[in-house]
């Protein structure tokens, strides 16, 4: 998987190479990685775990590997670090992964057929949209939801990115 994504990672930049200095395809490279090194962890903690605690765990992990994997890209490009955002996430992910994205990928498609069928569709991915924003502006609103950490030199942020992946090797 992670050779598959490097493959990847290295087409989109051959095709695009102002990606290279693009935060969001950053972000989504280096949390990918992080859930990519991640599941060892996941898969030997859930052996651990009651069976009905582990959609909980899996949330709660994944969460965790994406907010850790992407800490120095964060930290370098805006010089903080969120305290909530693993909180927050718990409740967004299934909402988004569950509710938004299937009601808009449906909605959007129905509609192409009939407008009126879509309704209920387009309505529950706004509504999940809403929540999602009213989630998001509630945790960032919470007293430290967010520390300074200054904006550290790029060498710092390659040795933290090496120690991450190095702590979740097996």
């Amino acid at each position: 998987a992670v050779q598959a994504l490097a493959l990847a990672t290295f087409v989109l930049l051959a095709l695009q190479p102002t990606m290279r200095s693009d935060l969001f395809f950053l972000l989504a490279v280096a949390a990918v990685v992080a859930l990519l090194r991640g599941q060892y962890w996941l898969r030997r903690w859930s052996g651990q775990c009651p069976k009905a605690l582990r959609p909980l765990l899996a949330t709660v992990a994944c969460t965790a590997f994406a907010t850790l994997g992407t800490a120095p890209l964060v930290a370098f490009q805006f010089g903080r670090i969120s305290l909530v955002g693993l909180l927050s996430n718990i409740p967004a992910a299934p909402l988004s992964s569950f509710v938004l994205v299937p009601a808009s990928f449906i909605g959007a498609n129905v509609r192409l057929v009939s407008p009126s069928l879509a309704h209920p569709f387009l309505v529950a991915a706004r509504w999940a949209a809403e929540a999602l924003i009213w989630l998001t502006e509630t945790s960032a609103n919470v007293p430290y939801a967010a520390i300074d950490v200054g904006q550290p030199s790029l060498l710092c942020c390659v040795v933290m990115t090496a120690g991450l992946l190095a702590l979740s090797s097996p």
